[in-house]
């Protein structure tokens, strides 16, 4: 599900906007990785939190 939180964020956030999305899934980051060229955001980082990955993102 972390890719249809990521789509609902992008779709409520304005461009400059910094996005942050937390997820315990672990096929996340491959699975955001894929599909971020589709959406009109930037990566900015990524890192663990004991079992969660965190990422940052910029709103273009």
């Amino acid at each position: 599900m972390p890719i249809l939180r990521l789509r609902k964020s992008v779709g409520r956030s304005t461009p400059g906007q910094v996005l942050v999305l937390t997820t315990d899934d672990p096929t996340a980051f491959s699975d955001i990785l894929r599909v971020l060229p589709s959406l009109p955001v930037q990566f900015l980082s990524t890192r663990r939190e004991d079992e969660r990955m965190v990422f940052t993102l910029l709103r273009r």
